[in-house]
């Protein structure tokens, strides 16, 4: 499978075995009890997080639980207020 990204124009070739690494470390990241589908975009959303922030997994993470924190504080003060 060939793309082209036109705004950086970079051409990036997917080669078959790189796909189906991709599937496998999915598929042992699923738990092998309890499976259910619904849980299944979870799964996947998860590792695309960590292919994408791969460089700086722990940072990120951390980055993230502060924004989250923020936003609960904010919904708190929000609350108070009333």
């Amino acid at each position: 499978m060939i793309d082209y990204n036109e705004i950086s124009n970079e051409l990036k070739i997917y080669h078959t075995n790189n796909i189906e690494a991709i599937w496998r470390m999915l598929k042992d990241a699923i738990p092998k009890r309890n499976r259910n589908k619904d849980d299944l975009p979870k799964y996947l959303l998860e590792q695309i997080w960590c292919k994408q922030n791969k460089q700086c997994l722990w940072n990120t993470y951390i980055e993230c639980l502060q924004n989250k924190y923020e936003d609960i504080i904010e919904l708190i003060e929000e609350y108070d207020t009333e």
